[in-house]
């Protein structure tokens, strides 16, 4: 049985609520939610199509619509859909952080990072933006940038894994190998197992 017929009956509550209020806009964004959940992304843009003809500004709504075109890999319709976003009163961190993820995606790096700031100056402890803004700059091989990015993701945690691995590899690539080990033996600490760590920890020591 499939995700539409195992909830035949709340659909078909929800779409009989819609037809009774059609301005209330809560049922819209239950429906668009019920579809995304069962994958039938065509059938929530659809949703939230008629929902942005009742409020062209419902910033769920586009958020929503954005991701969805994103997750299809329609890249420049999620940069429109966010666009629009940004033209609401309710613009907030989640738009500038999907639109520098799309940005990403097209490697406009560039746009990237300068939409990941947006939303750290919205939220300015996540460590989460810093590391990928950093891992942005390792791609255009500026590493002293991506080496101030992840030092601040570790500044806000300091024993992840990852966070200490991404600087590491930053350091091997400007011969800083001393502090490359420093931050691969934390990594390891978190991620004893992790094949990947392992093998660039390994390289490092070869090289001192």
């Amino acid at each position: 049985m499939d995700f539409l017929e195992r909830n035949k009956n709340l659909f078909e509550e929800i779409k009989a609520k819609i037809a009774k209020e059609p301005e209330k806009q809560e049922n819209y964004l239950l429906l668009g939610k019920l579809y995304v959940m069962g994958e039938m992304f065509d059938e929530a843009l659809e949703v939230y199509t008629e929902l942005l003809k009742i409020d062209p500004l419902n910033i769920q709504a586009l958020v929503n619509s954005g991701s969805i075109y994103f997750f299809k890999k329609e890249y420049q319709k999620a940069i429109n859909i966010y666009s629009r976003a940004l033209e609401t009163e309710n613009a907030d961190f989640s738009v500038y952080y999907n639109l520098g993820n799309t940005y990403a995606e097209l490697r406009q790096f560039k746009h990237a990072i300068e939409n990941y700031k947006k939303a750290l100056a919205l939220d300015k402890e996540n460590s989460a933006l810093y590391t990928a803004i950093g891992l942005l700059h390792q791609d255009m091989s500026e590493y002293p940038e991506a080496v101030a990015n992840f030092q601040k993701a570790l500044e806000l945690e300091p024993e992840n894994s990852e966070y200490n691995n991404n600087i590491a590899c930053a350091y091997v690539k400007m011969k800083m190998l001393d502090e490359a080990v420093y931050h691969f033996k934390k990594a390891l600490v978190g991620a004893p197992d992790d094949v990947k760590i392992n093998l660039c920890c390994a390289n490092a020591y070869s090289s001192l």
